[in-house]
């Protein structure tokens, strides 16, 4: 897969969380309108009937139809003009994969000419070595700079240590006053003084040696990514991509400018379609008014229990009613659900989208192999059954570069160093290097003989490099 497919299902993926989240703004609405509606007609037949003592107000009436009209074809406009920005971004979306198409192809022609210079081909072969011969040492040079931090703070912890350290105890500039040296040489042999400064040196030593070889390897490593991504963007500079690029980046400047005019326009909809407009809100002022705010099931309870024949067919279609707006009310829990819900896997397809539709993934030259279509994916991480990190780790994992395909001519021919080697630096394909070439000795005429060895050995169990005393000091 390549970065533009995975540009094009993300895309996919928010358009349609967008479609289901305004199919559910639409049904929400119309069964909000359906209410209003069916509330504004109980009201005018509960005013028909004269025990209840409701006026009837021709002029507010007129106020409630007017404003109910003005609201739908507020509503109709908003809904034109976002239909018209939808239309425009998917325009441009096309365009995009158009463009994203010509890239892939203009990349793919690049990295062909350039797998025919054999500088290029030298600078891939020295990348990919230097790559293996920094990952084969990743693991020692972990295990050595655990030990050393480990061990060194022992010597730096130890107040007798330290005292005959700052006295240049064992050196030329150590100067003893009168007496002091019989009480000096006491402490040293107390705390072994001479094995374990010889065994401090050799971890400081071997840390410093540690992190200047790593940081040598990172730094050859850097350059060699750096010349090769120069050679890189010059191949595509050549087969034409600069303009193309340019061309992507305006249209995607045009669909993020799209996209805003219809997050606005949407805006104004989910007033209308949370019923917070300042028209259904004087709707509502003025049924309360009609009704002189008393409950409209209050209402049609007394009217029921009115002693007059003649209004049995009105409160025979006021029950009709009142059942009709009960479940009204009843689909728009439901509904209120739904869209709920909806909106949710917006945002959560959105929340992809922006995470995933970087410079990083969208970068070119790299493919995915994922074991499973990202569209599979993208419906696990829609149902919750996939968190974005997780997902974002899958894309990083799978993540190659392309030239990968073609540079396994080379590291088939011949063989990479994986193991690092203390003494020489030269490594080999050995998986044995944890074993051999790893230690690190060096001879004081000032160590103990009851010292247990200088080597510093990097296995868990070290038989040396640690501080200790001649007794349980």
């Amino acid at each position: 897969m390549t970065p533009s497919s995975l540009s094009t299902a993300l895309q996919n993926n928010s358009r349609q969380a967008e479609q289901q989240l305004r199919q559910a703004e639409r049904a929400l609405n119309d069964a909000a309108e359906q209410e209003i509606r069916l509330e504004h007609l109980i009201a005018d037949r509960l005013s028909e009937i004269a025990s209840l003592q409701l006026e009837q107000d021709p002029a507010l009436d007129r106020d409630t139809q007017q404003q109910l009209q003005q609201r739908e074809q507020a509503q109709a406009t908003l809904r034109g003009d976002l239909e018209q920005r939808e239309r425009q971004i998917g325009t441009l979306v096309e365009q995009q994969r158009t463009l994203d198409e010509r890239l892939d192809g203009l990349e793919a022609h690049a990295m062909a000419q350039l797998q025919e210079d054999p500088a290029f081909s030298s600078v891939c072969e020295q990348l990919d070595n230097a790559r293996q011969a920094l990952l084969g040492a990743q693991t020692l040079y972990e295990e050595i700079r655990d030990e050393c931090a480990e061990k060194l703070p022992a010597y730096a912890g130890n107040p007798l240590f330290r005292f005959l350290k700052i006295r240049y105890y064992g050196t030329e500039q150590y100067r003893p006053v009168r007496f002091q040296r019989a009480l000096d040489d006491f402490i040293a042999r107390k705390v072994d003084f001479r094995a374990n400064q010889a065994n401090e040196r050799i971890l400081l030593a071997m840390q410093a040696h540690n992190e200047a070889q790593y940081q040598a390897r990172t730094v050859t490593l850097s350059a060699l990514e750096q010349q090769f991504e120069q050679q890189r963007e010059q191949a595509r500079e050549a087969a034409g991509m600069g303009a193309v690029q340019q061309e992507a980046r305006e249209l995607m400047r045009q669909v993020d400018e799209a996209k805003a005019q219809a997050n606005a326009l949407h805006g104004q909809l989910e007033l209308y379609v949370q019923g917070q407009d300042p028209l259904l809100q004087q709707i509502r002022q003025n049924l309360a008014q009609r009704l002189k705010t008393r409950p409209l099931a209050d209402l049609v309870q007394a009217a029921a229990r009115t002693p007059d024949t003649r209004d049995d067919a009105l409160v025979g279609e006021l029950q009709v009613l009142y059942t009709q707006l009960r479940q009204a009310q009843q689909g728009l829990e439901h509904l209120h659900a739904q869209h709920d819900f909806a909106r949710q896997c917006y945002h959560r397809a959105k929340e992809a989208e922006r995470a995933l539709r970087n410079d990083f993934f969208q970068r070119y030259g790299y493919q995915y192999l994922l074991a499973q279509p990202i569209e599979a994916l993208l419906v696990d991480y829609m149902r919750g059954e996939l968190a974005l990190q997780t997902l974002e780790t899958l894309l990083r994992a799978s993540r190659v570069e392309i030239r990968e395909r073609t540079v396994q001519v080379y590291t088939s021919t011949s063989t990479h160093s994986t193991s690092w080697s203390w003494g020489s630096g030269s490594s080999s394909d050995s998986s044995s290097h944890v074993s051999s070439g790893r230690s690190f000795s060096s001879s004081s005429s000032d160590t103990s003989d009851n010292s247990r060895g200088d080597g510093f050995v990097t296995s868990k169990s070290s038989g040396g490099g640690g501080f200790r005393t001649t007794d349980s000091f």
